[in-house]
């Protein structure tokens, strides 16, 4: 959820908008805050369509 930044001086800063993540959102284990962070970072500047959660699916070679 990223909320625009009103203060003048964020604005002269170059600051657009802020993003709440990881305990900001919902305290948790520190894991959690690390994976957020870490997720946030990869989305960061990506096109939304492109934000699709990826999911590995093993395969068994035929013998």
């Amino acid at each position: 959820m990223s909320n625009a930044v009103g203060s003048r001086k964020s604005a002269q800063a170059g600051i657009a908008s802020v993003t709440r993540i990881g305990d900001c959102l919902a305290p948790g284990a520190i894991f959690h805050a690390t994976y957020a962070g870490h997720r946030y970072a990869r989305e960061l500047d990506t096109d939304p369509s492109e934000r699709l959660f990826r999911h590995e699916f093993p395969e068994i070679a035929p013998r």
